[in-house]
Order: structure tokens, then C-alpha cells, then sequence
């Protein structure tokens, strides 16, 4: 049992010396830790310090801003006399405005590492990266900075060697305690312990050892001196603590007031296309009430119109207050003030006050607070505010209200205008439509007058052509060469008449059907043509060729009809020799959204400077043995006129002396 107790206290001895090293450890563990946690406090010190800097120097570009140098280079311009600064450089939309230009390129800037401090030109440089808002033109832009950080490091390796020189001192110290412990502690206390096995064993000469005391009370010192350091290293470790938190709250301060400041923004922005989906002036301010009153977080909106000499009330909006509004509408339904109680040496400008000039109105209804007024130019007066009198509008409040109401000058002046051109549009429209049926009625007049006229001048044309053939047939043998002359040249005009009244008729008659649509069968029209012609072609020895199957499709047969006797009798007369290869070929195609025919013939021919012409009224060709068979120039320019009347086209290739190709395009 002796011999077990005595390895008992042996162990815990042994534990008393092995204590002060571990608590060295313990130190050294607790030290390199404070070292980090003071290294990167410092590092966000520095980061922070940057910021606020940054965030101060926007801010006065914003406030004496010039608006023709631009807002990167203001920027930087700043930043050249910041001693901190190594590099800066602003990236917006691919363009880059960097400081200073021969130092580092913008790909190196963005590849390092932002928050770790890295060397680059034989310098120590802490990379920084924060976003910025230009004002002006609604764009955020991305900083990019390069801090000086030889100091830090310096400061960091002077902590880090006062660390490792504490570590050292207290191993050293731990070192030297236990060899002292097991030196001239742990043989006394082992005494001890035997004098105090002796005394219990029941012996009493116990004498010739001294007292330890002395050794105790210098070990007790160190041992203060350490309790003292520990609790000194724990204050500076608080105090870093408070100053981190307080930093961390001011930066989250600082990103709430710049997520405010880009959501005001984002509204500014989007106000002109929410404002442009009012068609008049009084949806137009009502919806501006609640844009102010939602979007902008103002608690009240009112406008006021400028009517004559005075300010009249026109709409207001209490945010969340449905109540309220509609006892607003009703107490100022009639209100109006003079302008003059507003005026600032002769001028109405913004301003901010607790008192606006309906006061009286708002106390009669318990409300209270802090009001800005804003004029509308050439339109009336804005007034904004808050319920709550502790609440202040900034200047910035005021520099977006100042905007707000020239996008609402802007929008009204627009409105009146676009109001001011629909009644001249309907005015103009009604013109028009008095011009057009005045017109209408004229040219059905003018249509059925020729119609009658020439339907009345067939008869005395045919009367005289039969006249000119029944005394060409009874005194033939009796009548002189001139005379029979002179009755050809009256057939012939006589003849020339019936064609251009037949061909005003049948222009007429068309016209009368253009909107009627048949089953065209080309087979049996281009037949039809082909025996009220047959006298012709026989006459000029023609080689008259039809394709084998000819389309069948829908349009107006008469028109079609119409126009494909045109142009097969003109091709008849364009042969000077019967005895020659006279030959017309009739060719069809169709596709899926037209059918294309081709009237082809070998005759004379047209001139390419006469293939427009030819398409104009009273315009005719006179050369050639044939030239007295034509009639007064009116076929093809009807022609041309009854193709666009279906919706077709038609088309001439044509040379001399190699024929000539027609080619109608008609619509399915």
C-alpha cells in the first residue's frame, strides 16, 4: 500500500512539472492567433478606410460635378493624390480608365487576388475591388485599386518576430521553471512527503529540513506576471473585437444606403416608360401620386395645377391611408392659393418646410410633417413629404424630384401635342373623306357620261361605215381612183372610232367586274379567241400553236379573256409579209401562287426605247406595211390597266426583226 501511494504522488508531481509547459503552448497557440486576428483587422482597417474614401470622393464628383469630362476620369483624377494608392482603374462597357497607364495592365489587375497581399514591380500591393454609381447616367462601374501595403507587412513581420520572441522567452522560462521545479521543488516536497509517512507512521525525531516557502512565493510571482500578460493580450483581442464589429456595421450601413440609392435609381429610370402608359393628363397625375407615394417612399403626394393667376388642387395620394385619401379629395376638391406665398425673390425654386401653404387644411385633419415643394415648369407645383417631422429630405431627395417634375413637364407638353395632332388628324380625316366622296361622285358622273357618249356615238359610226360599203359595192365601177381613196380613208377612220369605242365600253365592263372571280379554264378561252380571230390568222398564213393542257385557277374571265385577245390581235397585225413563217405561240406555267402565260410571235418587232411606250394611252407604232391596221393606241395601256386591276402584271421582251413575247404574271 506504501509503495502504491508513493507512485501516486510520484505521478501527480510529475504532472505539476509537465504543467507549466504545456500552458507555454497553450501561450504560443493563444499568441499566433492574436497575431493573425490583429494582421487581418488590420488589412480591413485599411480596406475599410479605402472605402469610405472612395465613397466620399463620389460624392463630391456628384455634388460639383461639370458634365463634360467624364466620370471615370474625374475619378481618377481624384485618386492620383491619395499617397495610399499604387494603381487605380475604372472598367465600364469594355472601356478602361487606368492609373497610371505603364505600371500594370487591366488583365493582370483583374486576375489578382482581391484581400492578399501579393508583390508585383519589387512592391507590396493589397488589391481592391468596389463597385461605383455614376449618377449622371444611371451606370454602376466596377473600381479596381492596388493599396500600399509595405507597412502592413512591416508591421505584421515586427509583430511576428515580437511573437516568436515571446514564445521563445516563455518556452525558455517554461524550460527553465520545470528544471527548477524538479530541481528544487520536487526533491523538498518528496522529503516532505516522507516526513509527513514518517509522522503517520508514529515517529517524532524529525528534524534537519527547511523550509520552502521562499521558492513558492518567487514561483507564485512568475506566475502573476503571466496572469498579467494573458489578460493584457485579451483586452488588446476585445478591443480589436469592438473595433471589427464597429467597421462591420458601418459597412453594412453603407451597402443598405447604396441598395436605396440604386433602387431609387432603378425607379427614376423606369418612370418615363411607366409614365408614357397614361394617354391624358389626369390618369397622368394620379399615376405619378403613386409612383411617389410606392416606389419613392414618400408618405404624401400632392399636385397642384396652374389655373389663371393661382394654384388649384388636382389629385393627392396618402400612402396606405385609403381613408384619408378621400377625405383629402373632398376637403381640397375647391382649394387654391396664390403662387406669391411660395415665391422666393420672385422665383419659386425648391424648398423644404414643416408649413406648406395648405397647413391650415392638414392640421383640420391632425396631419403633420416635413413637406418639399417642387415646381412642374409651365405646368404647376409637386409637394412631397413625410408624416413623421423627424425625417429629413436630403438634397439628393430633392435633386430627383427636381427631375421627376421636368419628366412630367416633359410627358404633359407630349400629350397636349400628340392631343393637339389627333384633332388636326381628324379634322384632315374628315376633309379627306368630304375630298374623296366629292371625288367619287365626280368620277362616277365623268364614267357614266363617257359611257353614254360612247355607247350613243356606235350607231352614227356604224351608219356611216355601212353607207362608205353599200357605194363602194353599187358605184365601184363608176367612181373615180380619188374618190374610192377618199371612202378607204373614211372605212379606215371610221373604223379606227368603232375600235376606241369598243375598247372604252369593254374598259368599262371590266371595271364593272373586276371583283368577280371565276373558274378560268385557258383551254377554252385561248379556243374562243382562236375562232373570232380564225379570219386573221388564215389571212397572214399564221402557224398558230396552243400548249397541249393549259392551266385551269380563279380569277376574272372576262378581263383575262379581254387581254389575251388584245395582244393575239395585235400580234395578227404585226406580220408586213403573209407569205413569210409567221408563226404565235400560246405557252402557260404555274407556280404556287401564279400563273404565268407567254403570247409569243416571230412578227416586225419593237424597238427597245418604245417597249414603255407602247403602254401609254393613245400611243401607237407606225411603222411597217401594217401600220393602217392598227387602231388609236388604247389596246395595251388597257391592257396594262385591267392587270393591275386583278393584281397582275404584265411583261415585253421584244426585239426588231425577231417578235415579240408578252408575258402575263396573274395572282391565283
Amino acid at each position: 500500500m506504501g509503495s502504491i501511494r508513493k507512485m501516486k504522488h510520484s505521478f501527480k508531481i510529475k504532472y505539476i512539472l509537465v504543467t507549466p509547459l504545456l500552458g507555454a503552448l497553450l501561450i504560443s497557440i493563444i499568441a499566433l492567433f492574436l497575431l493573425h486576428s490583429v494582421s487581418e483587422a488590420q488589412k480591413k482597417y485599411l480596406l475599410e478606410s479605402f472605402s469610405i474614401r472612395v465613397q466620399q470622393i463620389n460624392d463630391r464628383i456628384d455634388k460639383h460635378t461639370d458634365f463634360i469630362t467624364e466620370y471615370s476620369e474625374q475619378f481618377i483624377n481624384e485618386l492620383k493624390n491619395d499617397p495610399q494608392i499604387v494603381y487605380a482603374a475604372i472598367y465600364s462597357n469594355d472601356k478602361v480608365t487606368i492609373f497610371p497607364s505603364n505600371f500594370i495592365s487591366i488583365h493582370q489587375i483583374r486576375h489578382q487576388q482581391e484581400g492578399r497581399i501579393t508583390e508585383y514591380n519589387q512592391k507590396q500591393i493589397l488589391p481592391v475591388k468596389l463597385p461605383l454609381v455614376d449618377k449622371r447616367f444611371n451606370q454602376v462601374l466596377e473600381l479596381y485599386a492596388g493599396l500600399k501595403a509595405d507597412e502592413l507587412l512591416k508591421d505584421y513581420s515586427a509583430q511576428r518576430n515580437f511573437v516568436i520572441i515571446v514564445i521563445s522567452v516563455f518556452l525558455l522560462l517554461a524550460v527553465l521553471l520545470v528544471f527548477w521545479l524538479d530541481r528544487f521543488l520536487q526533491l523538498p516536497l518528496k522529503r516532505a512527503i516522507n516526513k509527513m509517512g514518517l509522522l503517520a507512521g508514529g515517529q517524532t525525531n524529525i528534524s534537519g529540513e527547511q523550509t520552502i516557502v521562499a521558492e513558492l512565493q518567487t514561483m507564485n510571482t512568475y506566475l502573476e506576471k503571466i496572469d498579467y500578460y494573458i489578460l493584457l493580450l485579451k483586452k488588446r483581442s476585445h478591443k480589436l473585437e469592438e473595433s471589427r464589429n464597429k467597421k462591420t456595421k458601418e459597412i453594412q450601413r453603407v451597402k443598405e444606403n447604396l441598395n436605396n440609392e440604386l433602387e431609387l435609381m432603378y425607379s427614376l429610370a423606369q418612370l418615363p416608360v411607366e409614365l408614357n402608359e397614361e394617354n391624358d393628363t389626369d390618369s397622368l397625375f394620379h399615376r405619378l401620386n403613386k409612383i411617389l407615394t410606392r416606389q419613392f417612399k414618400f408618405d404624401f403626394s400632392f399636385v397642384f395645377l396652374h389655373k389663371g393667376e393661382v394654384y388649384q388642387y388636382h389629385s393627392s395620394e396618402v400612402k396606405g391611408l385609403q381613408m384619408v385619401n378621400e377625405k383629402l379629395a373632398a376637403s381640397f376638391a375647391e382649394y387654391r392659393f396664390d403662387p406669391d406665398t411660395i415665391r422666393q425673390n420672385g422665383q419659386i425654386i425648391p424648398f423644404v418646410s414643416e408649413k406648406p401653404p395648405f397647413a391650415e387644411l392638414l392640421q383640420k385633419m391632425n396631419i403633420n410633417g416635413v413637406f418639399a415643394h417642387l415646381p412642374i415648369p409651365q405646368i404647376g407645383l409637386l409637394v412631397v413629404g413625410y408624416l413623421d417631422q423627424k425625417k429629413r429630405i436630403k438634397q439628393d431627395d430633392l435633386r430627383r424630384l427636381l427631375m421627376i417634375s421636368h419628366i412630367i413637364a416633359y410627358r404633359v407638353e407630349n400629350l397636349e401635342a400628340i392631343d393637339i395632332l389627333r384633332r388636326s388628324l381628324r379634322i384632315r380625316t374628315n376633309e379627306l373623306e368630304s375630298s374623296h366622296q366629292f371625288l367619287m361622285e365626280s368620277l362616277q358622273e365623268r364614267d357614266a357620261m363617257i359611257k353614254l357618249v360612247s355607247h350613243d356615238l356606235k350607231a352614227p359610226l356604224r351608219n356611216v361605215s355601212g353607207l362608205v360599203d353599200s357605194i363602194r359595192r353599187k358605184y365601184d365601177d363608176q367612181l373615180s381612183k380619188d374618190i374610192q381613196e377618199r371612202l378607204n380613208r373614211i372605212k379606215s377612220n371610221m373604223d379606227k372610232e368603232m375600235k376606241m369605242v369598243e375598247d372604252i365600253l369593254d374598259s368599262f365592263k371590266a371595271l364593272e367586274q373586276k371583283e368577280q372571280s371565276d373558274k378560268v379554264d385557258l383551254n377554252i378561252v385561248v379556243q374562243r379567241i382562236r375562232d373570232e380571230l380564225q379570219f386573221e390568222i388564215d389571212q397572214q398564213n399564221i402557224s398558230f400553236t396552243v400548249d397541249s393542257q393549259l392551266p385551269v385557277f380563279y380569277s376574272n374571265e372576262h378581263i383575262i379573256e379581254h387581254v389575251l385577245l388584245n395582244i393575239i390581235d395585235n400580234a395578227c397585225k404585226s406580220f408586213d409579209d403573209p407569205r413569210g413563217n409567221n408563226r404565235i405561240k400560246i405557252t402557260a406555267a404555274e407556280t404556287n401562287h401564279e400563273v404565268i402565260i407567254r403570247i409569243s410571235d416571230n412578227g416586225r418587232g419593237i424597238p427597245k426605247d418604245k417597249q414603255e411606250t407602247i403602254f401609254k394611252p393613245f400611243t401607237q407604232l407606225s411603222t411597217g406595211q401594217s401600220a393602217r391596221k392598227l387602231g388609236v393606241g388604247l389596246g395595251l395601256a388597257l391592257i396594262r390597266n385591267f392587270m393591275e386591276k386583278i393584281n397582275g402584271r404584265i411583261q415585253l421582251e421584244s426585239a426588231p426583226g425577231k417578235g415579240s413575247t408578252f408575258i402575263l404574271h396573274l395572282k391565283k
